[in-house]
């Protein structure tokens, strides 16, 4: 009697262990389904280019342990923003950002999305990885992290090329400020996105939301400035250009 009930409970568990996986099999599938209808809509791609991004979103979930349909909703978000014909490895590249850095699909894309904008690597995946690679560098040398960098990147990359920063002198920034004071990459971004605004004069842009720079912080700002990054200062007065906030 007694093993005729284990085995009863064996058969039975595994039954309902069957059902589950059939439903949860069932569930990704309609999110799936329901994210192609999505890029469809915003790439406008024939039935035989769906089915190849269908068979590459469950590839792409395989070979990084991710939702395929998680997957496609970065294919969507990168289509929107007019990288229709790179959607995909865009979306591959932020998966691989997600889980190397620990961080979400938003930041990830958000990342990429700004810092390809910002230094016009018109979605170059060789170029975006480089940045990736070297914000991992950081992320293993320091005591900073990739999600930070990611975050603060998205935020400060498109005024920092504007003040001719590099791609390299920005993450290394972002990584110095985060591993040394232990804030939010966000944080150490609205930072360095005010000291530039500053230093050009910026008095207009927001550099958090609602809150603007007035003449006379940005001449205190200058003042610090002329004392802490003295040769600077004076080699951008004896030229009349930008003071170079980087080495300011």
């Amino acid at each position: 009697m007694l093993q005729w009930y284990l085995r009863w409970t064996v058969i039975s568990g595994a039954f309902q262990a069957g059902i589950a996986s059939i439903g949860k099999a069932l569930e990704t599938m309609k999110a799936v389904d329901a994210e192609l209808v999505t890029v469809r809509k915003v790439t406008g791609f024939a039935a035989d280019e769906m089915k190849r991004i269908e068979e590459q979103a469950y590839k792409t979930a395989s070979a990084y342990g991710v939702a395929a349909d998680a997957y496609l909703k970065s294919v969507a978000a990168f289509a929107r923003a007019g990288y229709k014909e790179q959607s995909e490895a865009l979306a591959e590249l932020s998966t691989k950002t997600q889980i190397v850095g620990d961080t979400t699909a938003e930041v990830a894309n958000q990342f990429l999305l700004s810092v390809d904008a910002a230094y016009k690597y018109k979605g170059s995946i060789q170029e975006l990885s480089k940045v990736l690679d070297g914000a991992n560098e950081l992320d293993n040398k320091y005591a900073t992290s990739i999600e930070k960098i990611a975050e603060g990147m998205g935020i400060v990359a498109p005024v920092a090329a504007q003040m001719h920063v590099t791609i390299g002198e920005l993450a290394a920034g972002i990584g110095t400020i985060t591993a040394v004071t232990q804030r939010s990459g966000s944080e150490a971004a609205r930072a360095l996105r005010a000291l530039f605004l500053n230093i050009a004069g910026d008095t207009k842009t927001e550099i958090d939301e609602g809150v603007t720079w007035t003449t006379g912080e940005i001449e205190g700002l200058r003042e610090v400035v002329k004392l802490y990054a003295k040769d600077a200062y004076d080699a951008a007065q004896a030229s009349k250009s930008v003071i170079d906030p980087m080495r300011a």
